[in-house]
C-alpha cells in the first residue's frame, strides 16, 4: 500500500482534520455523547473513561508535526519512511474519525469494525514496517505515530469488541488469562515503545474495570469484577518487568 507524495500531501492532513472534527463533534456536541454511550454499554474490558482523553491529546502533536514533515520535511529532504506511513497514517484516522457516528448512535457491532481496522493496519506498520534501528528524526518521528496508533488501537479493540458483542458479560477464564499472560509476552516481542503502551493500556483498563465494580452492590457492575481487576493489576506489573527487560536487551532503544 503506498501513494505519492502529491497524494499523501492532500489525503493525509484531509483525513487527520476529519478525525479530529469528528472526535470533537462526539465528544461535545451530539446527544448522546461518548462518555454515556459508554456508561451505558459496560464491558469486561472498559477502562477508565479518562485514558483515551490522556492519550489522544500527545497524539495529535505527534500527528501534527508529521504532516508538517510532509511540506517542510527535516534536513530538507524527504525520507521514505515518511512516505511509506502515510496511507495507513491516512486511513487510520478515516476509520477513527468514522468510528463515534456508529459509537453514538450506539451501533457497537459496526463502530467495532472500523476499529479492527485501524487496529489491524497500524499493528502491521508498527511490527512490519517501521524502522527498525531509527537514527534520524524522520524515522523516529514515523516509528512514534505508527505506535501512537497501534498502542491505542490495542485497547479500542479490547474495549469496542468487549462493549459491542459482550456487553455486561465477564471475561471467560481463557480470556482473563490469555489478556494477563499475552500483555507480557508481546512485549518481549515488541518495540520498547509498544511495550509502554500496552502498560497504559492494561493501568487503564484496570482502573476502569475497579470503578465499575465499585458501582454496583454485586461487585461487577457490568464489567469483570474485583477479581478481573486485580488480574488486570497484575498482568501491568508483569508487562512492565517484561518491557523492562527488552528495554535493557535493546540498549536502551524505545523506539
Amino acid at each position: 500500500m503506498g501513494i505519492s507524495l502529491s497524494t499523501a500531501k492532500i489525503v493525509a492532513p484531509i483525513s487527520w482534520a476529519y478525525m479530529f472534527l469528528s472526535q470533537q463533534y462526539a465528544i461535545a456536541i451530539n446527544d448522546p455523547g461518548m462518555k454515556a454511550v459508554n456508561d451505558r454499554n459496560p464491558g469486561a474490558f472498559n477502562p477508565t473513561p479518562f485514558a483515551i482523553g490522556a492519550w489522544f491529546g500527545p497524539q495529535q502533536i505527534l500527528e501534527v508535526l508529521y504532516l508538517k514533515e510532509l511540506y517542510y520535511p527535516s534536513g530538507g529532504k524527504l525520507e521514505p519512511i515518511t512516505l511509506d506511513i502515510a496511507p495507513y497514517f491516512t486511513l487510520g484516522n478515516l476509520m477513527i474519525g468514522t468510528w463515534p457516528f456508529f459509537w453514538n448512535a450506539e451501533k457497537l457491532k459496526l463502530a467495532d469494525m472500523f476499529v479492527i481496522v485501524n487496529t489491524a493496519i497500524t499493528l502491521y506498520w508498527v511490527y512490519a514496517r517501521r524502522a527498525p534501528r531509527p537514527n534520524t528524526w524522520q524515522q523516529k518521528l514515523a516509528n512514534a505515530v505508527g505506535v501512537s496508533f497501534a498502542g491505542i488501537g490495542v485497547m479500542d479493540f479490547l474495549q469496542n469488541t468487549a462493549m459491542g458483542f459482550y456487553t455486561r458479560q465477564p471475561p471467560s477464564e481463557l480470556v482473563k488469562w490469555a489478556t494477563v499472560i499475552g500483555f507480557p509476552l508481546a512485549s518481549l516481542l515488541s518495540p520498547v515503545s509498544m511495550g509502554l503502551s500496552f502498560i497504559f493500556c492494561q493501568t487503564a483498563i484496570t482502573i476502569g474495570q475497579y470503578q465499575l465494580a465499585n458501582r454496583s452492590l454485586d461487585g461487577f457492575g457490568g464489567g469483570g469484577g474485583f477479581g478481573w481487576a486485580k488480574m488486570l493489576g497484575l498482568g501491568a506489573i508483569a508487562t512492565a518487568a517484561a518491557t523492562g527487560l527488552k528495554y535493557n536487551r535493546d540498549g536502551g532503544r524505545i523506539l
